[in-house]
């Protein structure tokens, strides 16, 4: 035979059991709402970065990471490549980044101990020609940018201190896109372009290299 002290035992378990799956349920409800405000023209951006030190990328990511997590255009760190020397960051303004501003962020907190190379991004959109010149235009985020030969790549050889070597699919890369749009039937193309943002100076507009590309399926038939 149950007892008072046993119902009112049973009966506190059971409020509990309530109470921690009611807070479990909030707090799975706030990481999808989270994720639901994430702006998606905000990108994803690789980071190249050089470390100083004589222990290697690896050794000596952890100071470089916490450099990041104070940068104020960053939003999150994602995965770091040891052998290529990079990082992959979460931006937190939509558009393309200010890489200038990201380096002398990252420089200010660094010091000598590292330095950025520059970063290199993913980009999806209708491909044409403008004036002779390859341009991406992109909806998310909404922008177009001109498109150019790989002449800086990012990822890296530490051992070597010099940039990795472009392969051959790299180097033909441009080319084919431009083949590829000279020959389609609307003279466009939807595609994913990734490769290095580079600005030939301070100021000046960016323009993307193509490192490697990706042809899409696009909804206006070409």
């Amino acid at each position: 035979m149950k007892t008072p002290a046993h119902r009112a035992c049973r009966m506190m378990c059971v409020c509990l059991f309530l109470l921690l799956a009611s807070l479990f349920a909030g707090s799975s409800l706030s990481l999808v709402h989270a994720d639901e405000l994430t702006d998606p023209s905000c990108l994803e951006v690789v980071v190249g970065i050089t470390p100083n030190c004589p222990y290697g990328m690896k050794s000596c990511w952890p100071n470089a990471k916490a450099a990041f997590e104070r940068v104020s255009l960053v939003k999150h760190i994602g995965d770091v490549d040891y052998y290529n020397c990079t990082a992959s960051l979460l931006m937190k303004e939509p558009g393309l980044p200010d890489v200038e501003k990201l380096r002398k962020e990252f420089t200010d907190l660094m010091g000598g101990n590292y330095f950025m190379r520059g970063i290199e991004i993913t980009l999806k959109g209708t491909l044409e020609l403008k004036d002779g010149i390859l341009h991406l235009t992109s909806e998310t985020p909404a922008l177009s940018i001109p498109l150019a030969k790989l002449e800086h790549k990012l990822q890296w050889n530490y051992h070597k201190q010099r940039a990795r070597g472009p392969e051959d699919e790299e180097r033909a890369a441009y080319q084919e896109l431009l083949e590829k749009v000279t020959t389609a039937s609307a003279n466009k193309i939807k595609v994913a372009v990734t490769g290095p943002l580079y600005t030939s100076a301070p100021g000046a507009a960016p323009v993307l290299e193509v490192r490697e590309y990706l042809e899409l399926k696009s909804a206006a038939g070409y």
